[in-house]
């Protein structure tokens, strides 16, 4: 039984490294994808793009705001699920991640 805690809590651990890690990459994705918006709307200026790519450009940034805001939520999950496991959440913890949600 013991054992098995121990288990579960490593895996919980595993788990918050990895959403963690995600962020990261989402947020990089993310930046990257704002860049490409700013370069879509100087060449449209310049008459060297179509409208049609910087919406392709805008819709391509949003999707990535997207999976950011997404793995952002998974690793408040994880996180809870770590201290959950592990024996550890508290009222407070409950209540710090309400705020964030009002």
């Amino acid at each position: 039984m013991k054992k098995n805690l121990s288990n579960e809590v490593r895996k919980a651990y595993l788990n918050v490294l990895n959403s963690e890690k995600k962020i990261h990459a989402m947020h990089k994705v993310l930046k990257a994808k704002e860049m490409q918006v700013e370069m879509s709307q100087e060449s449209l200026k310049l008459d060297l793009e179509t409208s049609r790519n910087l919406l392709n450009s805008i819709k391509d940034m949003y999707e990535a705001k997207n999976n950011y805001l997404i793995a952002k939520y998974d690793f408040i999950l994880s996180k809870l699920n770590l201290k959950k496991t592990a024996g550890l959440l508290s009222v407070d913890d409950l209540r710090y991640v309400n705020s964030w949600l009002n």
